[in-house]
């Protein structure tokens, strides 16, 4: 089951988890539900929508696409963790 968690950085930089939610798969339509959850939660009385200037996760293709769809304008980057984390153990020779 995987995690999602929504952490953002205040203006004190401090860091706080908005929201979690505990899913049954990683795909492209269970990102998309989180994803509208997300954005009713930020929406004000007026229907101003207060989306994040920035977005960063893992390498995860169904993420990936529900951003594209649902939270455009917004910037994403892939974790360089992550990132390394997959493909040190392809580009590396053995010890």
């Amino acid at each position: 089951m995987p995690l999602t968690l929504f952490v953002v950085t205040d203006n004190n930089n401090n860091t706080r988890v908005v929201a979690a939610e505990l899913g049954t798969a990683e795909r492209e339509a269970d990102y998309e539900w989180i994803l509208q959850a997300l954005k009713d939660s930020t929406t004000d009385d007026i229907g101003n929508t207060y989306l994040p200037l920035v977005i960063m996760c893992d390498e995860d293709l169904g993420l990936n696409a529900a951003l594209k769809k649902n939270f455009k304008g917004v910037q994403r980057f892939n974790c360089l963790w992550h990132v390394a984390l997959h493909n040190i153990p392809k580009t590396s020779a053995p010890l």
